[in-house]
């Protein structure tokens, strides 16, 4: 038993070195995943890319300025020692935050995800300049 608001760590043991694990939560609490980390990009531009290292599970990278029009996309290269197996092919999940950015429509996109590294597209998706702030938030499954 653990007190709420206590995360609970679980492992699997045994000779195997193979071994699923299902983890289910009990009421309103939530599975945890992994490590967490953050970065910060300078202002980019459509066309450009940042190189941002973050070695956790999950994390954030903020974009504290940029400005993109409809079609265009900016890139982040993400440096990151979970995505490494290519025996084992990780995800990368990503999700935008809205900061103070004009218009809520960006769109996130990965490409060639593996080798420790991935690259993010952050496009537009609306008719107008999107600008302002946002966080490019990951998960590597």
């Amino acid at each position: 038993s653990v007190a709420a608001g206590t995360a609970s760590t679980v492992s699997a043991l045994g000779t195997d070195t193979n071994v699923d694990l299902s983890l289910l939560p009990k009421g309103t609490g939530s599975v945890l995943v992994g490590t967490w980390g953050s970065a910060q990009v300078t202002q980019v531009a459509a066309g450009s890319y940042a190189d941002v290292t973050i070695n956790a599970q999950k994390g954030a990278i903020n974009v504290p300025n940029f400005a993109i029009v409809q079609g265009s996309a900016f890139l982040i290269n993400l440096t990151n020692n979970k995505l490494y197996d290519t025996a084992n092919p990780r995800s990368l999940l990503c999700s935008i935050g809205r900061g103070g950015n004009t218009i809520n429509s960006a769109i996130t996109t990965q490409t060639d995800v593996g080798n420790g590294s991935a690259l993010i597209h952050v496009m537009s998706g609306s008719t107008t300049v999107l600008n302002g702030s946002i966080t490019v938030n990951f998960l590597v499954i």
